[in-house]
């Protein structure tokens, strides 16, 4: 077996180094040619070399390879599920099958290859009415801005840090109150891989003057490093009007 990876435009800026991991598993059962004995039974976890619990990790040439696995009877087939990529990128989606079909009894290696991309991690944004009827709010009033962040492919029990600024819609620069960018940030563990967070402002009576304002969200890991950012200017989900 042979993957080669690839990434997706890489990251801006400094990433936690952080290995990519494979699982190989038997997608069927694998038969022994020599007497039709079953060598693998279907989902069994596949150990050749130095491999425990049927893991395996990317070479430093971006190139995954796993040699000396039995062909069976008929049609072989390995299943190689992701489980670990690098630090801002999305997992596989789906796991990757390697068939292989024995030609004869002379022909003593088989290769398969192939590639894998991966995508960078994204986040999506909505700004709450947060209890009203529109997302109108009135400007000689204290109001509050919820803004709901939705996420996948995060670690489960790890720190994020999530980092809200207000950016005027019309010059698309960043709002500034008493010479201060309106800034909120929370950090947050997620309970699962996917779900969403939500990010609070509290906006103080005649802050804000009268017109229409987007929330721009950039999330980091524990370290410091970017992950994934949603700054769409024109995004009305991530939009709110003061009047």
């Amino acid at each position: 077996i042979e993957l080669q990876k690839e990434f997706e435009e890489p990251q801006p800026g400094e990433t936690c180094p952080q290995e990519v991991l494979f699982v190989l598993r038997a997608k069927e059962d694998i038969l022994d040619p020599s007497d039709g004995s079953v060598l693998y039974h279907a989902n069994d976890k596949i150990n050749v070399g130095s491999a425990k619990e049927g893991i395996y990790a990317l070479g430093k040439d971006q190139v995954l390879r796993i040699e000396n696995l039995p062909i069976g009877l008929g049609k072989t087939v390995y299943q190689l599920e992701e489980i670990q990529t690098k630090e801002g990128y999305k997992l596989a989606d789906k796991p990757i099958d390697f068939v292989f079909t024995a030609k004869d009894n002379m022909t003593k290696s088989y290769k398969v290859s192939k590639t894998l991309k991966n995508k960078k991690l994204t986040i999506d944004t909505s700004v709450q009415p947060n209890g009203q009827q529109t997302k109108i709010f009135n400007g000689n009033q204290d109001f509050m801005i919820r803004d709901t962040v939705f996420f996948e492919n995060l670690d489960a029990q790890k720190t994020y840090r999530l980092k809200g600024t207000i950016i005027d819609s019309t010059t698309q620069k960043p709002v500034k109150v008493n010479e201060k960018e309106l800034i909120y940030e929370i950090s947050f563990v997620p309970d699962q891989q996917k779900g969403f967070v939500d990010n609070s402002f509290w906006i103080e009576k005649q802050s804000l003057p009268k017109g229409k304002y987007v929330v721009f969200e950039e999330l980091y890991c524990d370290k410091g490093h970017l992950l994934a950012e949603h700054k769409d200017g024109n995004d009305e989900n991530q939009s709110f009007e003061v009047e």
